[in-house]
């Protein structure tokens, strides 16, 4: 009979032998920055989840596996940024060892699998309203959002770009921003700043000055 799971996260905790109880209760730790454990964000929790899969790969096949060389070589199989060469070089050091690659990428797990795997199989929460007054959450949601949009355009772009529809995809780099604008005047800031200052505009950065009025719009190809 079939394995039955509630997501890919836990599809691979199980396939890897990982301790399920463990493994979830490490990521939450990891996430909320609690046990010891440094605050991660989705983005980092991807990483790290995914660098133990390798880690227990690179064990079992007899290959070095110290932290700077997982991270190092995690980034050039996960980064589609890494040049061709560099990373078919580290492919065909790794087939060497007996190592299947595209197996192994393909049990890599994404930052909205780690969410959802949160969210709707272990009911995992950041902390409470009161909790969350101290942590990143807000954050979390904002790199996911734009890491969302990015992946989904990245992939329609190389689809056009092999249907020969995208002269020069692979010698230009993506790029793409979010704004908030002021609705009083011209002021326009990027999310990154107005978090950074803790205001849109400073001349009218008083929410209770037009309670009827929204005080900001929202300027973003990512979120609409």
């Amino acid at each position: 009979m079939r394995h039955r799971f509630c997501c890919k996260t836990g599809e691979m905790i199980y396939n890897y032998e990982f301790d399920k109880e463990e493994m979830n209760n490490t990521l939450v730790a990891k996430w909320r920055g609690e046990d010891g454990h440094d605050e991660l964000s989705i983005n980092e929790l991807e990483d790290w989840f995914n660098k133990q899969l390798l880690k227990l790969v690179y064990q079992e096949h007899g290959r070095p596996d110290p932290e700077y060389k997982i991270d190092a070589e995690y980034e050039v199989l996960a980064d589609d940024e890494i040049p061709e060469h560099k990373r078919a070089e580290l492919v065909s050091e790794l087939e060497a060892d007996g190592i299947d690659v595209d197996a192994l990428t393909d049990d890599f797990v994404s930052y909205s699998t780690i969410y959802r795997h949160f969210k709707e199989c272990i009911d995992a929460e950041k902390g409470t309203d009161e909790d969350n007054t101290n942590t990143d959450w807000e954050r979390d949601g904002i790199d996911l959002a734009r890491d969302n949009f990015r992946d989904r355009v990245t992939n329609s772009l190389r689809a056009l770009s092999k249907k020969n529809r995208l002269a020069g995809y692979d010698d230009a780099e993506l790029e793409f921003s979010a704004s908030l604008r002021c609705d009083y005047c011209p002021t326009r800031v990027s999310i990154e700043t107005a978090i950074e200052q803790g205001f849109v505009c400073a001349t009218h950065n008083d929410l209770e000055a037009a309670p009827d009025v929204s005080p900001t719009e929202v300027i973003s190809s990512f979120l609409a």
